[in-house]
């Protein structure tokens, strides 16, 4: 009988090697001190009382997009059987809203023209931009580009290029350039406006993590003749924001959205994604069953006491039809996802930036394959790792192009 062999459940990187290890023959048992993936569990339910009834809805750290590139993640739900947890969105829109009204106009909803397009109607300064960040390879030119930030995509750009390049990064990022590293922005930038049109599309997880991904996990694992042991802390008593982190803000109301309107999106400069959970999660389904009302779902960055009622009213000038019709709100700051393991950095993807679940079911495969030959397993009993899906041709020939042509130096 082969020894057994003791893995941390803290995090989903551990879980995913478990679980791969435990599939091709391995005695694993998990530990962990907190609850089984850490940030991923799910806490005390949310309740309040609206007429005259109770209501509960689970507490989590937001919907969690899964793209086309998160091919390892995908093929975990799918082994687990739960990829059904997934739903596409039925239509995902950018709502361009801000306080100069000029600029950008409120309460538009609409896809804006494509980011290259936008470039080239800045001008000569503009397109050499662009052709530097089309040029940028993640590979080859990340670690060159450490500690500056994406605010030298507009250095040296006349003022209006300079505003245009601004509006571009935040609508197709969320963030400002200021806060954002320029390795990071340029191959999100790359990813959602230069690569594949199918790499910025995404789906939806209906159910909770911890029915979709961490009870599953577990369940294979035990299946398998693995033992499981955790601590059951409350995560919100130890929750800790990072200094970039994103507080999930919930809001529930008695109207709710025209029919039209999209299931998600994304709001820039105010939030990076924006879901109707009452459209995508049965959960949320039985307060839309019961009141004809909605819960919308936004992830933002402020820390401000008062980002409730000014999301609150944010809402309500993008969609008037909710107006007078709010009910509560809740406000989860997540507990602390650590960064996978060091291991994770060979993942390097091209012109592609995966989600940090996938980041660490990548890692714990990777972990698995590492030690597969110490402790008896064959690595070929393993699932590989899934490389991503590649650019466009289109965009690789360009790519080169530049590359020969020197566009890439200068950062």
């Amino acid at each position: 009988m082969s020894a057994w062999i003791t893995l941390d459940g803290s995090q989903l990187a551990g879980l995913t090697a478990a679980w791969a290890l435990s599939r091709a023959g391995a005695r694993v048992r998990v530990v962990s001190a907190g609850p089984l993936g850490g940030g991923l569990a799910e806490r005390a339910p949310f309740r309040f009382e609206h007429g005259g009834r109770s209501h509960a809805f689970p507490t989590e750290q937001g919907a969690a997009r899964i793209s086309r590139q998160d091919r390892n993640l995908r093929r975990l739900l799918d082994t687990l059987d739960t990829s059904r947890a997934l739903r596409i969105t039925r239509r995902t829109v950018q709502i361009l809203h801000g306080e100069t009204p000029r600029r950008f106009p409120a309460r538009v909803e609409s896809r804006p023209l494509p980011s290259s397009l936008r470039w080239l109607t800045a001008g000569r300064a503009a397109a050499r931009a662009l052709a530097r960040a089309t040029a940028f390879d993640p590979a080859l030119d990340s670690r060159g580009l450490e500690g500056k930030t994406a605010a030298a995509l507009v250095e040296g750009l006349p003022s209006e290029s300079a505003r245009l390049a601004l509006g571009w990064h935040e609508a197709n990022v969320g963030f400002s350039p200021r806060l954002c590293g320029l390795a990071e922005s340029l191959t999100l930038l790359q990813r959602r406006g230069l690569g594949q049109p199918r790499d910025s599309e995404y789906a939806v997880l209906s159910q909770t993590r911890q029915r979709a991904l961490v009870g599953p996990i577990v369940a294979a694992i035990e299946a398998a003749g693995g033992e499981v042991s955790a601590g059951a802390p409350d995560p919100l008593a130890t929750a800790s924001l990072r200094r970039r982190g994103f507080v999930v803000l919930r809001l529930w109301f008695r109207g709710a959205p025209l029919a039209a309107r999209a299931d998600a999106g994304e709001i820039p400069g105010v939030s990076p994604v924006f879901t109707w959970l009452h459209r995508i999660s049965p959960d949320f389904q039985s307060w839309s069953d019961a009141t004809g009302g909605s819960v919308l779902e936004m992830s933002v960055t402020s820390t401000g006491p008062d980002r409730l009622p000014r999301c609150r009213g944010l809402a309500e000038q993008i969609w008037p039809e909710l107006a007078g019709s709010y009910v509560t709100g809740q406000v989860i700051v997540p507990a602390e996802v650590a960064r996978p393991p060091d291991e994770a950095a060979r993942f390097v993807p091209e012109a592609v930036s995966p989600s940090r679940f996938e980041a660490h079911v990548v890692a714990g495969l990777e972990g698995a394959h590492r030690v597969a030959a110490e402790v008896g397993v064959d690595p070929s009993r393993l699932p590989p790792v899934l490389p991503p899906h590649p650019p466009s041709t289109v965009f690789l020939r360009a790519r080169a192009a530049l590359r020969r042509a020197g566009a890439h130096k200068g950062w």
